[in-house]
């Protein structure tokens, strides 16, 4: 079975080029992750680089409206 990956932190206003977590497990104080792999299946490279464009396309565009998971309006 692949592992699992996690990259979390839960202090954003500190600018830093390091993760707090990264590796295979989630702490219950992680305020955003991103995880990659399901268990079964990880993700290359190129994958996790698609998808990493894709949730900036979404954050640049504020969120999906309608769907629960909006962002607030970028407020400098």
């Amino acid at each position: 079975m692949a592992d699992i990956y996690y990259a979390s932190g839960n202090d954003f206003d500190a600018i830093s080029k390091d993760p707090e977590h990264v590796g295979t497990s989630s702490t219950a104080t992680d305020i955003m992750e991103l995880r990659m792999g399901d268990g079964t299946t990880v993700p290359t490279q190129r994958q996790v680089l698609n998808f990493c464009e894709r949730i900036e396309r979404w954050v640049i565009q504020n969120g999906l409206d309608g769907l629960g998971a909006n962002l607030p309006p970028d407020r400098g």
